[in-house]
């Protein structure tokens, strides 16, 4: 199936799910599962994603990519928390996960932002969904 070049495609919707931490699973499969599923917010960003406005997609492009590197750059500092110093550098390696998480936060709120949406209210501050 082809994605016309004005639209978002499946790739790109799944990762904004997920970075707006949505589940990444059908709707129906989450409740099956007894997983709590927002269906409104839910179904909110799934229009939303469908409707971005051609001229639009680039900035929602950037913003998604943005996140991802960001992802992508906590992953690498989570991995050099045991590093103190190197060859008389001394790092600090709290201090910049704590910085790359904020900066993290920040485009996902633009990407939400930028498609009219929030982050899935019912989601932890570290991510994951609160089972109730």
């Amino acid at each position: 199936m082809d994605v016309p070049p004005n639209a978002l495609t499946i790739t790109e919707k799944a990762k904004i799910r997920a970075h707006l931490d949505f589940p990444v699973i059908d709707g129906r499969v989450a409740l099956a599962l007894g997983l709590p599923v927002n269906t409104q917010v839910s179904t909110i960003l799934d229009d939303a994603v469908e409707r971005v406005l051609p001229e639009a997609l680039p900035i929602v492009r950037r913003y998604l990519e943005m996140c991802e590197c960001t992802e992508a750059q906590l992953a690498k500092a989570q991995q050099n928390l045991s590093v103190a110093s190197v060859t008389g550098v001394t790092m600090r390696p709290r201090e910049a996960l704590e910085d790359l998480e904020d900066m993290y936060m920040k485009w996902v709120i633009k990407l939400a932002s930028s498609l009219a949406v929030v982050r899935n209210p019912e989601a932890l501050p570290s991510g994951g969904v609160l089972l109730v």
